[in-house]
């Protein structure tokens, strides 16, 4: 994205802060400017604030283009119908979990997701967007032989074993997570393990989680 300015004003900006979405003074309208075809102009959503300089600046334009190894599928948000269903129960005793069902697909800006080791920066160049998808699955928790001698067992089995509800995956691995570690930012902190001793971490903002 490019953006050509042709004004601007003397009110300094803010110190920056960590993004929360919800802070009238972080968000910014941008609305077309009443003379001038294609020109545009910000204000802030909060009637007392000022937009940032490079914003605030009336009559800039943008021009918009897409890298070529930049593809975004469909997402369209989680599917409750889908989600509500039971994945298929068909499956071979001999596989540990059913096949996955996708229930929801979404795309999450950069600024609502922290790569431990990576510099803010070195991140918007190498992803804008993140995938989140929701997936649901039958997963073996128990099995046993059928040693009923004699009516001994009358049929009767009685499973006492943990349950994971819920699995978080960070790149196609499983990832480690705490609900009391969350970063003073607001962000869950999960990490994530390669099985050669290569651990990556990543933040979630409290947002999405």
């Amino acid at each position: 994205m490019e953006i050509v300015c042709c004004d601007c004003t003397n009110v300094p900006d803010a110190k920056p802060k960590p993004l929360e979405p919800s802070d009238v003074n972080q968000q910014v309208e941008i609305v077309p400017r009443e003379r001038g075809r294609g020109c545009f102009v910000a204000k802030s959503v909060d009637p007392d604030g000022f937009p940032p300089s490079f914003l605030r600046r009336k009559g800039w334009t943008v021009t918009m283009h897409t890298p070529r190894h930049y593809r975004l599928g469909e997402a369209s948000g989680l599917n409750s119908s889908l989600q509500a269903s039971l994945p298929g129960f068909n499956f071979p005793l001999s596989h540990d979990c059913s096949q996955a069902v996708f229930v929801g697909k979404w795309y999450c800006r950069f600024m609502l997701i922290k790569e431990g080791g990576v510099k803010l920066k070195e991140q918007t160049k190498k992803c804008m967007f993140y995938e989140i998808s929701l997936e649901q699955r039958w997963e073996k928790i128990f099995d046993s032989i059928n040693e009923n001698v004699e009516g001994k067992n009358k049929g009767a089995v009685f499973v006492d074993a943990f349950v994971q509800r819920e699995v978080v995956f960070f790149g196609g691995t499983e990832a480690i997570w705490d609900e009391r570690n969350v970063s003073g930012e607001g962000f869950m902190l999960f990490k994530s393990f390669d099985g050669v001793g290569g651990e990556t971490s990543v933040g979630l903002s409290m947002k999405i989680v």
